[in-house]
């Protein structure tokens, strides 16, 4: 584990309040299979529903609509 890593997996042992920045952390970790909704759930007292609701509402803000109607119209 590089200093960086360790220093942040530091800081995630300490969480008290979860922020949107520090969840987006996690989810970043996930995504770069750093670890696993499992460990992160047994690591901070969470479920792995929790967890894995954080990694679909994080994917889900990144799609764009289906409809492109509801795409946000050009200023220019």
């Amino acid at each position: 584990m590089t200093e960086t890593n360790k220093a942040h997996s530091d800081q995630l042992d300490d969480v008290k309040r979860w922020t949107a920045k520090r969840k987006s952390a996690v989810v970043l970790d996930l995504i770069k299979g750093k670890t696993t909704a499992t460990d992160v759930a047994r690591k901070h007292d969470l479920t792995v529903a929790e967890v894995e609701g954080w990694l679909e509402r994080f994917l889900a803000s990144g799609e764009a609509p289906e409809d492109p109607a509801d795409l946000p119209r050009s200023r220019y």
